[in-house]
This record gives C-alpha cells, structure tokens and sequence, in this order.
C-alpha cells in the first residue's frame, strides 16, 4: 500500500517552488491505480490527518461498517439531479419519446407527493402508505411501483445506492379489478366506417387487415411496401416496431387495391405513406359517430384505434389452424397475449362450436347389431361359415402380371379341423393364398365383402 501527503513543487524563475496546499498520493491495497487526492490544507499535520480518516474510512468500507465513498457522494445529491441523468440514460439507449414522458411523469410525481429528497429517504414503507391513499386503478399503481423500482435498479447499478428500496414491495393484484378491456369491432361495424372515411379509408383498412399499431403506420414508408410482387407484403421495420423486430406482412389482395392508387410514379422509396393524411384523434372519433359506432363502453368494452388490431386478431382465430399463425401475424413474442388481450372471446363464434357437437346423440341402432353380429360370427366361427374373405390389389399402374391375392380369417371350426391353434387375435388367423407377401407389390385393401358361407 502506498500512502503519503506532499505538496506540489514547479519551477518559477530557475527556482524550485513548492506550492500552498498539501496533497494524498494513496494506492489501496488489491488495486493497481495510484490515486492523487487533493486535501485542502497547507499544514502538513493536517494533511495528515485528513489521510488517515481516508485509510480509515476505506478500510471500514470494505468490510461494510459504513457506505463506499461513492455511496456517500450520491447521498449528497438530490434525487432529481440523478433522476434528469437517468431520463438521459433511457433516450441514449433508444427508448421511445412517450415511454420516457411517462417515466417522468410517475417518479416525479413519487418524489413531490412522498417527499423523496435523497436516497435516504426513498424507503417501501414510506412508498405503501403513499400507494394505500389513492384512487388510481391498481394498473396504474403497479406502472408508479415500476417506474421508480427501475429508476432504483440503475442507481444501483452505478453504485450510487446499497440496495433497492423498492425492491421487495408486492405488486397490486389486478385480475378481477380492472377496467372493462376494449372489444373488437363488429363487420357491420367496419363496413359503416369504411363507407364514411373517404381519404382515410386506406388506413382503417390497413390497421383491420394487418393489425399495425398506430404509431407504426404512421412511420411507414413506400420501401416497406411491395405492392407488385406476386406475394405482396408490408415490412415494419425494426426502428419503427415496438417490439424492435422486423416483421414482414402478407398483405390481403383488397388492401393492396387501395393502396395502389396512393402512390404516385414518381414516389420516392422514403417517403411517407400516409403523410398528411393520417387521423387524430378528434377526427378519428368524429368518424366513428358519422359510421353511427358507440365508442364509449356500454357494458361491453370501450373502442378506439387500437380496437382495429384486437379486431384483426379475433378475426384470425376461427380460421386459423395454429395459434402460432396468430402470434407471428401479430408480431407477438407471448402466446398469452395473443390468446387474452388481442382475443375477443364475445366475438368467437361459440355457438357453432357447441352446435357441432354429436357423441350425446344416439346411433343408429340397427347398424350397431349388425356390426356387433358379424363380430360375433367372425370370432366364434358359429354356422359353419368358411370365413371372411379380404381382396388385396395391385396398385394402379403395377404390373399386371402381379395376381389377386385372397386373405381369410378362418373361423374356429377350419383351424380344428387343420390342427391350427385359434387366437383371439383375428391378425394371427390370416392364411394366404398365392405368392409370398415379399414377392408382391404395395397393396391397398378393398372393401370388405359380407361373410361367404
């Protein structure tokens, strides 16, 4: 360990001069990087002094009697000085604008209405009785927990705080508690909003037939777009989408007549597809009211824009095979969230479902005995029958030189009286007539003939 105090010393004049205040020169052990401190001090008693309270104070540190060095300066600091660097943070890692303005909002308003100066003052308990006085959905609540847990979360990950205050509060339980999800819209619905949009209607067909957000298509570009190929697709492209993937799109063939006529020959690749023409939200909903459309809940779920994506995903479910078709057609990486959020259960066509159902009807009695008879017949070789007789064919295109081949099932009586011993597995009865089975071509059974007496 190196440790000592000294005082700066330059030339003035051809002398050696040495400067006022007093200086650490420390390197601690298990670090290789010398540190030069300055002490502010021009006695050398005092100086060392002030050395020794840093040896102390690092060595209490590294055994945790009291907090790091670092720890100790962002103490000193006001919350709202290292939350402005941690907004920086968030826009330099590339989050989106409005997810920033929503991270302000939550801890600010945490840090005026608990009282939050320092970090000392952050605390769960202070964080719970705050949460335990409002009247904000449980949703709401859990996004304020969020939003200052991850504020915590970067500060310890610089070293500025020991540990994350927030770290063990529970979340809010809000199944059962929320509000009403929004509902899809109904075809007659879509058909009434196409029919007013005029201009517009190119983008509400876009976002019912792609299920695009709508910030996304408002950045699309006509290089997303192949429109003449003979698979046309929409790519939304990885700086435009939420999730930060590229995910090209089919596009349904009446989309791609409406778009068409939108783009100009002399277009350019960059730009903007909708520029100037895409709806607010006054107009938007101005639309709704001229297509006679209730947006507000009624008991059913509330609508707005983003009613169009939960509509396409609905929309895909019955005729959908996979459930991973859904999740890919709609950019999702949760299967929950395709299947629960995106799902309108109350326009799935459940009635149909439950009217397909048949294994509570009754059969058909008198197919059964027959069946049930001719089992019978076949195993207890009752009536002296010689057997049932199975015709094995060619395929087609064989060659015709290959023989029919007759296989029985031979009843009871035929194998007593042939010394063969019967089993109960009809399979194990079989007999053949006429060339080896190895000497054949592939077979295909025809139908079974009645029994031949």
């Amino acid at each position: 360990m190196i440790a000592y105090v000294y005082q700066t010393k330059r030339r003035r004049n051809g002398k050696l001069v040495a400067g006022r205040m007093y200086r650490a020169r420390v390197r601690f052990p298990g670090e290789h990087k010398t540190k030069d401190i300055p002490l502010l001090v021009t006695e050398k008693r005092s100086a060392e002094q002030k050395l020794q309270k840093i040896l102390t104070d690092h060595s209490m540190a590294s055994v945790g009697l009291i907090p790091p060095e670092k720890i100790q300066e962002a103490a000193a600091k006001q919350l709202k000085i290292h939350f402005g660097v941690y907004l920086k943070e968030l826009a330099t890692a590339g989050c989106v604008k409005r997810y920033v303005q929503a991270v302000e909002n939550y801890v600010n308003t945490l840090l005026k209405e608990c009282r939050w100066e320092y970090f000392k003052d952050v605390s769960a308990e202070s964080f719970e009785l705050w949460r335990q006085q409002q009247k904000k959905a449980p949703k709401t609540l859990n996004e304020y927990m969020v939003a200052m847990r991850a504020f915590l979360k970067w500060a310890e990950r610089l070293g500025y705080v020991g540990h994350n205050a927030l770290a063990k509060v529970a979340t809010i339980r809000v199944r059962g508690r929320q509000k009403r999800a929004r509902r899809a819209y109904t075809p007659e619905e879509i058909q009434n909003l196409l029919n007013v949009a005029g201009p517009r209607q190119p983008i509400y067909l876009l976002a019912a037939l792609t299920g695009i957000r709508r910030g996304e298509i408002k950045k699309l570009r006509w290089a997303d777009f192949k429109l003449d190929d003979e698979n046309p697709t929409v790519t939304v492209s990885a700086a435009i989408s939420k999730n930060h993937y590229e995910d090209p799109l089919p596009l349904h063939p009446d989309l791609v007549t409406a778009l068409k006529p939108l783009k100009l020959a002399d277009c350019k690749p960059e730009k903007l597809v909708f520029k100037g023409m895409f709806p607010g939200y006054i107009r938007f909903y101005a639309d709704l009211k001229a297509a006679g459309i209730q947006w507000q809940d009624q008991g059913d779920g509330p609508l707005d824009f983003h009613s169009l994506r939960v509509t396409y995903c609905t929309q895909l479910a019955p005729g959908t095979p996979s459930e991973r078709v859904r999740m890919a057609l709609l950019r999702h990486r949760d299967p929950n969230q395709t299947a629960k959020t995106y799902t309108d259960t109350r326009m799935l066509p459940l009635k149909q479902a439950i009217e397909k159902l048949t294994f509570h009807q009754a059969r058909d009695s008198k197919r059964d005995d027959t069946q049930r008879d001719t089992q019978t017949l076949v195993k207890t070789g009752q009536n002296g029958s010689s057997g049932v007789t199975l015709v094995l064919q060619g395929e087609v295109g064989q060659d015709p030189q290959i023989p029919t081949v007759n296989k029985r099932f031979f009843t009871q009586n035929q194998c007593a009286a042939e010394k063969e011993e019967w089993s109960e597995r009809q399979d194990s009865n079989l007999r053949l007539r006429g060339p080896k089975p190895r000497a054949l071509a592939r077979l295909s059974y025809a139908p079974m003939p009645a029994i031949i007496p």
